[in-house]
């Protein structure tokens, strides 16, 4: 598995991603390709997406990956969008248009719910990944990661969310470890477990400090390490607002 670096995630066009997801994720893409020979195209009215949600699609279309292998289970579909923002109830209407459900067309592809992945962009700068899990697209939960010009913090990114969408071989033989291992990029189990560990580490070792140094209080040192610690992350997020 190749290295992912954050200079990696510069690009400029379809051609520069299509060769990221190429090299780096080992996607079965065909080099020096258009997007008309990488992609299939889908019309808003055929994924009877309404009109008030069409201002979020640029060009007025929705492209799906061709498949790398024959009988492939995933679908990956790539949207442009017209500004930065990513809106739930849009991707939402999007999966009800490529999952089984009584009003739509007989004669357009359906795919589990759970086996789709959507890639949005805003001028190949922002990337927003997207899965859902659930039984009704219309409940489903949405597991969401991306990245902008501006970010900064790729750490989680680099390690937790790309690295499980890198293709294997292996996987044309056997769909259930496919979708169980391109599932893993949008779980969030691990990246949780770590957090609490780090987190348990940097409050012990605080307190620790301050015991060593003041002979406070045992539970006046808790107290003061765990505010500590909640105003930092406080002040983390607020920076990534």
């Amino acid at each position: 598995m190749v290295e992912i670096r954050p200079q990696d995630l510069n690009f400029k066009n379809f051609k520069d991603f299509t060769q990221f997801l190429r090299e780096k994720l080992n996607w079965q893409l065909k080099e020096e390709a258009s997007k008309d020979a990488l992609t299939y195209e889908f019309l808003p009215e055929e994924l009877r997406i309404e009109e008030k949600q069409l201002r979020n699609i640029k060009d007025d279309t929705i492209y799906q990956f061709k498949p790398f292998v024959k009988d492939q289970p995933w679908g990956i579909f790539l949207i442009e969008l017209s500004d930065s923002r990513v809106y739930k109830t849009f991707l939402r209407q999007i999966l009800r248009g490529l999952v089984s459900t009584r009003k739509r067309s007989s004669t357009m592809p359906v795919w589990e719910l759970e086996n789709l992945l959507f890639i949005c962009t805003y001028n190949y700068e922002n990337f927003t990944f997207a899965h859902f899990k659930g039984e009704k697209y219309h409940n489903a939960k949405l597991s969401i990661f991306g990245w902008g010009p501006e970010e900064t913090g790729f750490r989680t990114l680099l390690e937790f969310n790309l690295p499980p969408l890198y293709y294997k071989e292996e996987f044309k033989d056997d769909s259930n470890k496919w979708l169980e291992q391109w599932s893993k990029a949008f779980d969030k189990e691990k990246l949780t477990t770590e957090f609490f560990e780090s987190y348990k580490y940097a409050l012990k070792f605080i307190k620790d400090k301050l015991t060593a140094q003041n002979k406070a209080d045992y539970q006046k040192v808790h107290s003061y390490a765990q505010q500590l610690l909640s105003r930092i992350m406080f002040l983390y997020f607020v920076a990534k607002k």
